[in-house]
């Protein structure tokens, strides 16, 4: 069997209605992957975001109904995210803030509307966390689904450090966008990356960011970490860190990080109770 068919049967775009309403009477939980199309440096595709995310989610949802015969689908991805900080560099589609949100009140509205009540918003790309994050409080506070964010670097900061220090050669900070992380995993996923355009001696930003582990939210600390910046304030080139040091290997090590901890984060949701309660339509 492919890897095509064997995530087929948790895929709604690969099913008809009547498919979609069989599969409400197993499983009321949908996750929705959204992400963005943005530069990543001159050596990753604009759809690397699309695509490590949408990976995670398929990998996740495999490996726990393997593991554990609980089923759960998901949604058309949304590829499109907020990426106005990259709009100077071509290739780039951006939604505008409020257009985002929109986009995905109405997406997890019609997943709820026919019977999926918990909805699960898993995120790879930084710019979109906190609109998404008033998406889901606006859903929280007009259906009766329970909502739930995360992303597909979702943690436990220890492990996630730990990791850092074993996998990263060039530690959390050499993370970032387009750097050792999203360079290695998209090698790991046998996707096209540019090797010849990968900077030998790549050149810091501009100014310091605070160090955090590029591939979730968390810094050492365990606070999360938002900033504000247009990219080609900070680099030429559209890469954040080192992916000089990247390799296949360590991609693979970081993808069965995020589908483990994933798969675990889906069956601790999948056990939730739903119960009844009364929401609240703010005028």
């Amino acid at each position: 069997m492919s890897d095509k068919e064997s995530y087929d049967k948790f895929l709604i775009a690969e099913m008809t209605w009547p498919e979609v309403k069989e599969v409400l009477k197993e499983t009321n939980m949908a996750i929705v992957s959204v992400s963005s199309t943005e530069q990543h440096g001159p050596h990753l595709p604009v759809k690397t975001d699309a695509v490590i995310g949408y990976e995670v989610c398929k990998r996740a949802v495999a490996r726990l109904y393997e593991e554990s015969g609980v089923r759960v689908v998901i949604a058309p991805p949304v590829h499109f995210g907020m990426s106005l900080h990259h709009i100077s560099f071509p290739g780039t589609v951006s939604l505008k803030p409020w257009t985002l949100h929109e986009v995905m009140v109405d997406v997890c509205w019609s997943l709820s509307e026919y019977g999926f009540k918990k909805i699960v918003i898993v995120n790879s790309h930084g710019g979109n966390r906190v609109i998404l994050d008033a998406v889901a409080r606006r859903l929280f506070d007009n259906t009766d689904a329970m909502v739930f964010v995360t992303n597909t670097g979702i943690s436990h900061v220890d492990d996630e450090l730990n990791l850092a220090k074993q996998a990263l050669k060039a530690g959390p900070g050499g993370s970032s966008h387009a750097g050792e992380s999203e360079t290695s995993i998209m090698m790991a996923l046998g996707e096209h990356v540019r090797v010849d355009m990968i900077p030998e001696n790549p050149v810091p930003p501009r100014f310091p960011l605070p160090d955090y582990v590029g591939w979730g939210s968390a810094k050492y600390s365990g606070v999360n970490f938002t900033g504000n910046w247009n990219t080609e304030e900070l680099t030429d080139d559209g890469y954040l860190g080192d992916p000089s040091v990247a390799s296949r290997e360590t991609g693979e090590k970081i993808l069965e990080y995020r589908v483990s901890n994933m798969v675990r984060f889906l069956k601790q949701v999948s056990e939730l109770e739903i119960t009844e309660r009364v929401y609240h339509q703010p005028p």
